[in-house]
């Protein structure tokens, strides 16, 4: 006789002196109740007597009443047992007694799902048993997994989904996590999120306050771990040779996705946040150590060039950067793993480097078509100095030290080599900011001006991002300055992008 058909027989009173037999394998599988809960059994069977009768199998085995047992023979409170009528044998008897439970009140999805899961070998088993008695079975209990999920799934009046949950969370919970999740003060759907956490981490969530156990918060502890573990891993690696921290992180990386490679970094470096920026505003407080020189002027935040080569570029592109300064374009492009040709016109900064070529920019972008065997740039990074801002301080190669007219041919003969070199498909990128010269407006040079030339060369604009220098980059006596004379400091600059019309 299946469970579901099983009848209560011979019912009858019995007194404390009956035998019963307790099976702690049966014991186990019922649900355990809170304090809580056991204070309120106790006194309600203390008040009320006990109403409800123990089921027990037709050999005294205790099925259902563990609890009101111990508190009826504690207190000397009278009891009735039924015998239910049907128990072949253990495995009728576990089905029996994990079923009758579903009839609990308040039962959480997670103890519900539980209880189900607890049904399957046993389901299986019995399956078995009637294949071999050469019995038909019920065509559900050859069922595959995701429709064995299913067929749990109605019984426990759950989704598959959360029957699926809960037993990775019985597999990789902790046991503070899973006594949550029965009790329901935990979800399944939190403590899926949670018990991809060491065990540790766990527990630390649980017992935190109830509200605290969001979305929110379980994501703040998971990036906190995966903090740690890439933190772990970069100081773990033993490079084969010695390697700065550049290297380093391109080795670790090889092989990574693009967007695995900046959560990486992200996470392995403290205030390196380079995770995708899906718009047109990139704002970065400054520089980060992992790229480019130390204390060269003009640096610019290497989290800009990432964002640049994961939203234009593939893995292994070759970008070109003709004025690559301090080395950040290059550093950027090791740990993207892209292809890196960098060039600059002053010697001092080539000596610093050894991975920057002293060259012209116009040559340098010109020498990439005349060479038979070097591929076309697939990215070419215009960082030029914003005309004559910071001329002082850059070499006496610099195009900062040309007047207006000899700057802005230089950008027409920069725009048409860059035409004649560019991959199909390709882009160049220019990081400009509008010349204000209130003193002298001949001399102002707005961003549009340059937009204009790289159209006459051949180009149109695709995108326009804009990557506003830091207030912090502005020495507090000349805000003073700028306050009293009534400017304003320029600190809008955009990244435009362009393409091949």
């Amino acid at each position: 006789m299946a469970a579901s058909e099983q009848t209560v027989a011979n019912i009858q009173w019995q007194s404390q002196t009956s035998k019963i037999v307790i099976d702690p394998e049966f014991r186990d599988l019922i649900q355990p109740l809170t304090s809580e809960e056991l204070d309120l059994l106790e006194k309600s069977l203390i008040e009320e007597g006990c109403r409800d009768s123990l089921k027990v199998c037709s050999d005294g085995r205790l099925l259902d009443g563990h609890h009101r047992l111990a508190f009826c023979e504690k207190h000397g409170i009278p009891y009735r047992i039924d015998i239910v009528d049907g128990i072949a044998d253990r495995i009728d008897a576990k089905i029996w007694i994990i079923t009758n439970q579903f009839a609990r009140r308040n039962l959480s999805n997670f103890a519900r799902s539980e209880l189900a899961l607890q049904l399957k070998p046993l389901i299986a088993e019995k399956a078995k048993e009637r294949m071999l008695a050469g019995v038909k079975q019920d065509p559900t209990q050859n069922s595959s997994e995701g429709e064995t999920r299913e067929e749990l799934a109605k019984i426990a009046i759950v989704s598959h989904d959360t029957i699926s949950k809960t037993e990775t969370i019985l597999k990789k919970g902790s046991d503070l996590l899973k006594e949550a999740a029965r009790a329901g003060t935990v979800s399944v759907n939190a403590a899926a999120e949670i018990v991809e956490l060491p065990l540790a981490t766990q527990d630390k969530i649980v017992k935190s306050d109830k509200q605290e156990i969001t979305a929110r918060a379980i994501k703040a502890y998971k990036k906190q771990e995966k903090r740690k573990q890439t933190k772990a891993a970069f100081e773990s690696y033993k490079a084969p040779v010695e390697m700065d921290r550049v290297l380093k992180w391109a080795k670790l990386l090889e092989g990574e996705s693009d967007i695995d490679r900046l959560e990486k970094l992200s996470d392995g470096n403290d205030d390196l946040n380079c995770n995708p920026r899906p718009y047109d505003v990139w704002f970065y407080n400054g520089s980060h150590p992992l790229f480019g020189r130390e204390g060269y002027p003009g640096r610019i935040p290497g989290q800009i060039v990432l964002q640049l080569l994961y939203f234009f570029t593939q893995p292994g592109d070759l970008v070109v950067d003709p004025f690559a300064g301090g080395g950040t374009t290059i550093d950027a492009c090791a740990v993207m793993g892209r292809r890196c040709l960098a060039y600059d016109s002053e010697p001092e900064t080539c000596a610093a480097r050894a991975d920057i070529k002293l060259q012209d920019a116009i040559e340098a972008i010109k020498s990439l078509t005349t060479v038979g065997s070097s591929p076309r740039p697939d990215l070419i990074f215009l960082d030029t100095p914003y005309f004559s801002k910071k001329d002082k301080e850059y070499g006496n190669h610099s195009i900062s030290r040309l007047n207006r007219t000899e700057y802005l041919k230089f950008f027409s003969d920069l725009a048409a080599a860059a035409h004649e070199t560019l991959n199909k498909g390709g882009h160049v990128a220019l990081l400009m900011s509008d010349y204000i010269d209130e003193d002298n407006p001949d001399e102002e040079i707005f961003i549009e001006d340059y937009i204009d030339i790289f159209k006459k060369a051949g180009f149109r604009r695709t995108r326009r991002i804009h990557c506003d220098l830091s207030t912090q980059q502005i020495h507090p006596d000349y805000i003073n300055k700028f306050t009293d004379n009534k400017r304003l400091a320029i600190l809008a600059r955009d990244l435009v992008i362009f393409s091949l019309a």
